[in-house]
Formats: C-alpha cells, structure tokens, sequence
C-alpha cells in the first residue's frame, strides 16, 4: 500500500503545480488533465485493497474539500511534522487543530505499514541533537540493521526501511517495536 500511494504521490508530484495554482479553477484538474480522475481512482483502489488484505480498516472517505479551492506546498510544510519532531511537538501541533493525544497515537498507528526513506532516520543514527552521535535509545542490533541500509552520506532517498517488524501488516507491531527501542 505505501507503494502505491508513493506512486500516486509522485504522478502528483510531477504535474506542474505552479501552473496549477495559476490558474485553478473548477474542473481544471479534469478539463487539463483528462485521465487523472482515472489514475487516482484506479490508484485509490489498489490501496485500499491492499490495506484490507493486510488487515487494516476499511471506512467510506467523503471526496472532496470543504476548507479550501487551493493547495499550497508552503502552508503543507507549515502542518506536516518533521520526523525529527519529539512529543512535545506533535502534542502542541495536534492541539492546534483540535485534536487529542489519543487521535496523535491513532494516527501514528497508520505507521503500521509500509516502509520509509534514509533521510528520515539519518539524523538518528549519525548526528542525534547535533551531536555527531547515534541516537542511544536506539536497540543496537536495529541500528547495525539501519546503518547498512542507510550509510553515512549515502542516498536519503533509499526506500525500504520497514516502518515496523511487520510492515505488510496491518497491526499494533509499531507501538511494541517503539516500546523495545526498534522505532523507526
């Protein structure tokens, strides 16, 4: 499923936003690129199949936006937490919109599958605070696993760090490898 919506992600990526934010309008998306409701659809699809194969839970998503016309990379940045971000943070960034701790530790659960990229653990393992140092409460063996996948000053953009023991699986294997120090 990560996969997948790393694929669909990348086709966004490639379309040029800038002229899209130019000139957004009702149905541009459809009128200047007529199969993308086909790709996303068809994308969509695959995932959540994928997700429900691996156990994960299936829901209706209403489409659409109700908050905005416009997208902007700037105020995305602005929302979407580093993965350097600690606790405190994400409590606050939460809060400010409206939601709880619990929904923090929820959405977190979605960790449950797929894999990530190198950039997002590096500074764990190399330079933990700026220090120059590897992270300490990572558990050895899991480092020496990261630190062959993820060499320093190798390419961040290397994906297959599983994001937990049982990455094909939808479960609560991500809050248990937190708990013996093997998060990713």
């Amino acid at each position: 499923m990560a996969y997948t919506l790393f694929l669909f992600f990348s086709f966004i990526q490639s379309l040029d936003l800038a002229a899209m934010a130019a000139t957004l309008r009702p149905n541009f998306c459809s009128e200047s690129y007529p199969q993308v409701e086909f790709i996303v659809k068809d994308v969509m699809k695959k995932a959540m199949k994928k997700n429900q194969e691996s156990g994960g839970p299936i829901w209706e998503v209403k489409l659409g936006r109700l908050d905005s016309l416009t997208a902007s990379q700037e105020d995305s940045n602005q929302i979407m937490p580093s993965p350097r971000s600690n606790a405190t943070y994400l409590i606050d960034l939460f809060s400010r919109f409206n939601l709880s701790v619990q929904d923090l530790v929820a959405l977190s659960g979605s960790h449950s599958t797929g894999k990530g990229k190198c950039f997002s653990i590096v500074f764990r393992l190399y330079n933990q605070s700026g220090s120059g140092r590897p992270d300490p409460t990572i558990e050895p063996r899991f480092r020496e696993k990261l630190d062959k996948l993820c060499p320093l000053r190798g390419d961040g953009n290397v994906t297959g760090v599983d994001l937990d023991a049982t990455p094909e699986i939808f479960d609560n294997q991500y809050f248990k490898d937190i708990v013996n120090a093997r998060g990713f």
